[in-house]
């Protein structure tokens, strides 16, 4: 009935009827319950009224799998890590079906009836606290007005997906354990809680998307993945993360995160992940970390896409991988890095490669990081940044200028010293994009500057020294290397020095 709250004793519990009430086994059984019903587990067999719930020591369990016999199976092809559901053949499909009050429609999703709303405002809860789901195909499945779907202080374990569809639909997980779980999927939904719970060994992907206009509200907060072989994709929403932990997880070449939505990240870590990258995002929304660490990661492309993003008070570690790739433009996005703090990085191409939106590097630290290239980017604001002893086979920073009009680069108070190589301009339509008027290249510790012209009827490697007494420019080697760690390509640049 609508609106009651069962209290359930220790002990395993399987459905025996379809979703009509019909006696039934196998897949078509499951769990079906009215509008606004609460059920409670954890109780001890001879339980009375004003018992505390201790799922701990008296778990209540509802299992779709009938025979006990179900496995998690893992296995490699083509490099990646691969799972499936072993034994699950006879597991019932759903495990629970929430069925809100009916007004006037019904029509029905894989032929099984699901009840709908009329226009009238209609709102229905479900909630299940101190239980343990295992066996089915399917965790949950709603359709209804603002409904609902409340999870707290449960395990989910070898258990498939929840789907909650259309009209609004909202699940909050709190303080839950999901192991061995196949994520799912909400299609414009409300809102997508998860807190205070770990994820651990779980896979496949969890989708949220709106098709309706609207944006739905997602928080993840206090939340630990481990050894994890899901991805997240979130699609129209606005989302939220905090003190988020993610380790030890696989993804192959996909990402671990793809957000097409506006997005904050604080005060979380990623540690020991491999993925083909870590967050992609799309080119027209905002991307913001702070307080975050990023260790041990490797990442086949990179570490971050899309075209505004910010990175407040980061620390970036021993990582295998570019940190940014960007290659897009949107009117007004820039991408912002502050405060953050870049060592023992390594990766084969460029560590920052930002091609077209403005680049702001601010009081940064860059130490003992190893790239053919620091910094190839687009109108650079480079300022009070200390870049030294990084190993660098290309160009610590190359300024990617197409239009004089546009290039107004600041290189201000930066420390940039023993990094193997010099600075470099990159030139285009013979464009000495460095020289401009607009360009401000004061109080900088440095190597002296070179720049390369395009086309090549000029001559490459000419050196420049900006006609300002406020910089100290230093010889390439000043820092003690030894002869065989000399860049060639620096001592042709530099004729007039002595080795």
């Amino acid at each position: 009935g609508d609106g009651v709250t069962f209290y359930v004793a220790e002990g395993t519990y399987y459905p025996v009827y379809d979703y009509n009430m019909n006696r039934a086994n196998g897949k078509d059984a499951t769990f079906t319950v009215n509008s606004d019903v609460t059920i409670k587990g954890g109780y001890p067999a001879n339980a009375k009224k004003g018992s505390v719930s201790d799922p701990k020591n008296h778990p209540t369990v509802f299992s779709g799998d009938f025979m006990n016999d179900d496995e998690i199976v893992w296995y490699s092809q083509n490099s990646d890590t691969l799972v499936y559901f072993k034994n699950s053949e006879d597991d019932c499909f759903r495990l629970f079906t929430v069925k809100p009050s009916v007004k006037n429609l019904s029509f029905a999703y894989n032929g099984d009836p699901i009840c709908v709303f009329d226009e009238e405002d209609v709102n229905n809860s479900f909630v299940l606290d101190g239980v343990t789901l295992t066996g089915s195909s399917m965790s949950m499945f709603g359709v209804g007005q603002n409904l609902t779907v409340t999870i707290t202080n449960s395990n989910l374990e070898k258990i498939g997906n929840f789907y909650l569809l259309q009209n609004n639909p909202s699940l909050i997980i709190d303080h839950c354990n999901l192991k061995h779980c196949n994520m799912g999927q909400m299609i414009d939904a409300k809102q997508l809680q998860i807190s205070n719970s770990y994820i651990e060994k779980c896979f496949g992907n969890l989708y949220v998307y709106t098709t309706d206009g609207n944006r739905s509200a997602v928080t993840i907060e206090s939340v630990s993945i481990s050894h994890n072989y899901s991805s997240f994709e979130i699609i129209n929403s606005d989302v939220t993360v905090r003190n988020l932990l993610w380790k030890d997880s696989y993804q192959g070449r996909a990402f671990a995160l793809r957000l097409d939505c506006s997005s904050r990240f604080e005060n979380c870590q990623f540690l020991n992940n491999s993925f083909g990258y870590l967050i992609d995002h799309a080119s027209n929304r905002d991307l913001k970390l702070s307080e975050c660490e990023f260790s041990n990661n490797k990442c086949s492309s990179y570490m971050f896409s899309g075209t505004s993003l910010e990175l407040n008070n980061c620390y970036f570690d021993s990582n295998t991988t570019s940190i940014l790739s960007n290659q897009g433009h949107d009117e007004g996005s820039s991408t912002v890095v502050s405060n953050c703090t870049f060592l023992n990085n390594r990766c084969e191409s460029h560590l920052f490669l930002n091609m077209v939106t403005p680049f702001y590097f601010q009081n940064n630290t860059v130490v003992k990081n190893k790239a053919n290239y620091l910094f190839t980017v687009n109108n650079p604001k480079v300022l009070n940044n200390t870049i030294v002893g990084n190993s660098v086979a290309g160009s610590v920073l190359q300024s990617l200028i197409k239009d004089e009009e546009l290039d107004a680069s600041e290189l201000i108070g930066n420390i940039i010293l023993g990094n193997g190589t010099q600075l470099s301009e990159i030139g285009y339509d013979n464009l000495p994009v460095i020289k401009t008027e607009k360009n401000k290249i004061q109080y900088n510790i440095m190597p002296i500057i070179r720049i390369d012209y395009q086309d090549e009827e000029e001559n490459d490697n000419t050196t420049w020294i900006p006609e300002d007494n406020t910089n100290a420019f230093v010889r390439p080697f000043d820092l003690g290397k030894n002869e065989s760690n000399k860049c060639k390509a620096c001592t042709s640049a530099y004729p007039d020095f002595e080795e």
